[in-house]
């Protein structure tokens, strides 16, 4: 557990602290690539959190020693080489984690102390954009730097749940993630003799294979939680026969297909 900010000021003198800064800030950037890179992370995400709150903790405490190339700063990414680069027609930023209630207490009333709240479980896959035209699906993207992703559209199209052609012709923006369920998990990785460590490594090293015939030997699919409509007016007749009572831009969304 990251030690309290108090307790950094009175155990650390100022050249263990720019010290632990350099350390902490090395072990941070290996980890990162393993996990965004490699798609082979050798910590949990707990741990890893740990190291990052203690490392913001220390830049806190001692500014004069922060990095301008501090991984604090710096967004996580999985872009890859061998794919096509696609910029994003929004940010696609992360989410803010927690492990202490009282954070979470705190994050509620700053927000909205009265409101209403849905919680669910999320699930641990590879974050993906789709990007539909008219209707039509046109680029599967990854979340990348959150600016600019690797166009993985040919992996993304083996996926059994995602459609191709939507009912209507909107253009749409959805965000989700593509993850593999844990008993398909064990099935495909029995028959690969036991080589592969997690469902979300899995699934995010299958959606950058070179070869799709290969992705679409993998259990995969999709769930979508949020979409954009670029052009609300132009696409409004056909919207609101998917959301009769909106008039928001942004609608948290299902996306489902019978598999």
């Amino acid at each position: 557990m990251p030690k309290k900010k108090e307790d950094s000021q009175k155990t650390l003198s100022e050249k263990e602290a720019k010290g632990l800064i350099a350390k902490l800030s090395d072990e941070i950037r290996h980890h990162q690539y393993l996990y965004y890179v490699k798609n082979d992370p050798k910590i949990s995400d707990f741990d890893f959190d740990q190291l990052f709150r203690r490392l913001q903790d220390l830049e806190e405490e001692f500014p004069q020693f922060k990095d301008l190339a501090s991984p604090t700063l710096v967004v996580g990414s999985d872009l890859d080489k061998d794919f096509e680069k696609f910029q994003h027609k929004l940010p696609v930023l992360s989410l803010i984690n927690t492990y202490n209630d009282n954070e979470l207490l705190e994050w509620v009333n700053k927000t909205d102390p009265e409101g209403l709240y849905s919680v669910e479980w999320k699930i641990d896959g590879a974050s993906i954009v789709l990007y539909y035209e008219n209707g039509i699906l046109k680029n599967g993207v990854t979340r990348g730097s959150g600016g600019i992703g690797d166009d993985v559209t040919d992996n993304i199209r083996t996926i059994r749940n995602i459609p191709l052609r939507l009912p209507e012709p909107i253009t749409v923006y959805l965000r989700g993630e593509v993850f593999m369920t844990f008993k398909d998990f064990e099935e495909f990785n029995a028959l690969s003799s036991g080589k592969y460590a997690n469902p979300r490594n899995l699934s995010a090293g299958s959606i950058k294979q070179k070869n799709s015939s290969d992705t679409a030997k993998r259990p995969l699919r999709i769930f979508t939680y949020d979409a954009t409509f670029p052009n609300m007016e132009k696409n409004l007749k056909h919207t609101k026969k998917f959301f009769p009572n909106s008039k928001s831009l942004r609608f948290q969304f299902r996306l489902t297909r019978p598999l």
